[in-house]
């Protein structure tokens, strides 16, 4: 654990971002609750779930959201691999 620090400060990203950015910010994902049990238990990625898998109520915009997450956080990360390369 203590290595951890050492290894990020010597990475090609640290020296490319000295400064990340907010994209680096992996703790800003919304808790999507019980979404992710019932995605598990119904072998399904969370932005797939349906009523017959228990999505009720409010879940529905939140398995809608979640796709719209999840797009985002891909091209964030794809944008951060582009820039290393």
């Amino acid at each position: 654990m203590r290595d951890i620090p050492k290894a990020i400060a010597k990475s090609k990203l640290m020296q490319t971002h000295p400064e990340p950015s907010r994209g680096y910010e992996l703790g800003e994902i919304p808790n999507l609750h019980s979404l992710i049990p019932m995605s598990q238990f119904n072998h399904k990625p969370i932005f797939a779930l349906k009523s017959a898998d228990g999505v009720v109520g409010a879940h529905f915009s939140k398995v809608l959201e979640s796709k719209e997450i999840f797009d985002d956080i891909a091209d964030k990360f794809m944008s951060n691999l582009n820039e290393l390369a």
